[in-house]
């Protein structure tokens, strides 16, 4: 695999032409040009893996049941859109494609170990990434196995330098922002923070907030220079973007990812 500039994960998927976090969503992506996905992972009342980004299917589904609460079997019928419902981390990686991209966000402490069983099951660690919010899931995941590529999301920029000291404490291989922390800083406060970051040799992940009015990727095309993983909700867009900039700058390559 081979990258022209950032790694390009779909966020949950294709979202803005699928439902979140459904099979369809995350294929789509892949087909429509992006190197990989993002999804998210919270346990069920019976302890299946599920995808999806809120802890209730209020948002997604109109229904407020509590994931954590519910067994899978009643899950599984919760309908989101496009003939597209539910499904398990499991049902994902068995039709996922090994050798993409896959990021898997860790919304819930319980999902860690049941999470690395089914990444070693289904996946190789070169091209798998786990991030999460959750700095004791981060540490967890990390005692469990050194070699898994693991990532902290901070909700702005400015939380930088905390990523930055629990580096080694963590394992961390990169740090995560929203694409509209960094555009909130001027220029070169922003340039300043990216480069303490790699210096350190972590790489950068922004992703663009999917919740918000409009979709921000359109900031990618001014800050994809700070950018190692683009976490997008448009993959064909913001690739066009990529393909626009191409400058022959690749530091995937350079930092031995393949």
């Amino acid at each position: 695999m081979t990258h022209n500039g950032p790694l390009l994960l779909g966020h949950r998927g294709y979202p803005v032409r699928y439902p979140e976090n459904t099979l369809a969503s995350l294929l789509a992506a892949i087909f429509y040009g992006a190197d990989g996905v993002e999804l998210d992972v919270w346990v069920s009342g019976d302890a299946r893996l599920v995808i999806i980004h809120d802890r209730t299917t209020q948002r997604v589904a109109g229904k407020d049941t509590d994931v954590t609460k519910t067994p899978y079997s009643r899950l599984t019928g919760t309908v989101l859109g496009k003939g597209q419902t539910l499904i398990s981390l499991e049902e994902v990686l068995e039709s996922y494609p090994k050798e993409r991209a896959l990021m898997i966000e860790i919304k819930d402490p319980r999902a860690v170990e049941p999470t690395y069983r089914l990444i070693r099951e289904y996946r190789d660690l070169e091209n798998t990434f786990v991030v999460s919010f959750d700095a004791s899931s981060l540490a967890r995941m990390h005692r469990i196995d050194p070699d898994v590529k693991i990532g902290m999301n901070f909700d702005d920029m400015d939380k930088a330098i905390i990523g930055n000291a629990l580096q080694e404490k963590y394992g961390l291989s990169f740090l995560g922002f929203p694409i509209t922390a960094l555009a909130q800083l001027p220029r070169r406060e922003a340039e300043r923070l990216v480069k303490s970051i790699r210096e350190r040799g972590l790489w950068t992940m922004f992703w663009s907030p999917l919740e918000l009015s409009y979709n921000p990727d359109f900031l990618f095309e001014k800050y994809l220079d700070m950018v190692d993983i683009a976490v997008v909700n448009d993959p064909p867009r913001v690739r066009r973007v990529m393909e626009k900039a191409a400058n022959g700058s690749n530091r995937w390559m350079e930092d031995g990812y393949k």
